[in-house]
């Protein structure tokens, strides 16, 4: 795979931000205060939950070096073994 100059997928990342921005200023007017903001309103359900709190475990996991570098190397079944306390 090549790496090519290609002056208009700027427009893309472009379109993206301005997205990001204008979904940022909509759904921060439903926040009344910073519990609010932390807590989601309460509203998320189990499975959102689930998801968010992995995202953020492999997340930081990846920044760190931890399992998920496992993962890199072995796999992902291996990576999550080490995560059970023995």
């Amino acid at each position: 795979m090549e790496l090519t100059n290609n002056p208009a997928l700027l427009w893309f990342v472009a379109g993206y931000g301005v997205f990001m921005i204008i979904l940022g200023i909509y759904f921060s007017k439903k926040i009344a205060n910073s519990e609010d903001f932390i807590l989601a309103g309460k509203g998320l359900g189990s499975f959102v939950l689930a998801g968010t709190l992995l995202a953020t475990w492999m997340g930081s996991g990846s920044i760190t070096g931890g399992e998920t570098s496992m993962a890199y190397s072995y796999g992902i079944i291996p990576a999550l073994m080490m995560t059970i306390p023995t």
